[in-house]
């Protein structure tokens, strides 16, 4: 997730820690600007729609890269197996 060059992986855990708790924070009319449009070799949602589901790349959503996304929540899901 992170950018940084970390010295040790705890290093880095605090550091995406930190960068999740941002974001989580931050308000839900802000994450439009964090988005970038997808690649335009990336199919759309409606030629998703219309073959098989592995033929589309999963990080699309409306024209969107859902990458940084799908980074935060597989940390918070990973936080939340630490916990239970």
């Amino acid at each position: 997730m992170s950018l940084t060059l970390n010295d040790t992986e705890e290093r880095r855990a605090v550091d995406d820690s930190h960068t999740v708790n941002l974001l989580t924070n931050m308000p839900r009319e802000s994450f439009e600007e964090l988005l970038t449009p997808a690649n335009d070799d990336s199919p759309s949602s409606e030629a998703c729609a219309a073959a098989t589901f592995a033929a589309c790349d999963e990080t699309v959503y409306d024209g969107k890269n859902m990458e940084a996304i799908i980074e935060m929540l597989s940390f918070l899901h990973a936080r939340l197996d630490i916990v239970s």
